[in-house]
């Protein structure tokens, strides 16, 4: 009986692979400059619903990128989001009859802080269980200067162009959820 073992290691040479995170970065730079260039305070790159929990609670998430400067933080980001269902159906929550969630609230000061993608999560938005995803009907976003940007139609700004593609909903366009 013979036995082989071998041990030892494998260097890369000094070359180091990119986290997911850096990797992301670096493909979205381009966008984020042009935003910034555009005098957007944010990135938004998700936005989504999770699956309604065992009361039925849904909660709202998002991902972005701040691109405020140290001299002018973002005090306040404030978000409108409605609920829809598999087939787009908008629907209300069982607690409330709340269709529009108003306020959904991030708040500062938020800075630029290069490559970070800042997520934010709020619990139990609504409660039903045939929420399967959410829009944005709008966002006010408060600097500390007192200036006040917002968006209610027309989010190419502050959205990644891969999120504007996105057909959620059922198919509906994205920024054409109805207003109620």
């Amino acid at each position: 009986m013979s036995i082989f073992f071998v041990a030892g290691c494998q260097t890369t040479g000094g070359v180091q692979e990119l986290s997911i995170a850096e990797r992301l970065y670096q493909e979205r730079k381009p966008e984020i400059e042009l935003a910034k260039e555009s005098g957007a305070p944010i990135l938004i790159t998700s936005l989504f619903t999770n699956d309604p929990n065992s009361a039925s609670g849904v909660n709202v998430r998002a991902w972005y990128y701040v691109l405020a400067s140290q001299s002018n933080p973002i005090k306040y980001i404030d978000m409108e989001v409605v609920p829809y269902n598999a087939v787009g159906d908008l629907v209300a929550s069982a607690i409330g009859d709340e269709k529009i969630k108003r306020s959904l609230r991030v708040t500062g000061p938020l800075v630029e802080n290069e490559g970070e993608h800042v997520p934010a999560i709020w619990q139990n938005v609504w409660y039903n269980s045939s929420v399967k995803c959410t829009q944005l009907n709008s966002i006010s976003i408060e600097m500390m200067n007192g200036e006040v940007h917002t968006y209610n139609d027309d989010f190419s700004k502050i959205m990644s162009e891969e999120l504007i593609r996105m057909k959620q909903c059922g198919g509906l366009p994205r920024n054409q959820s109805p207003q109620i």
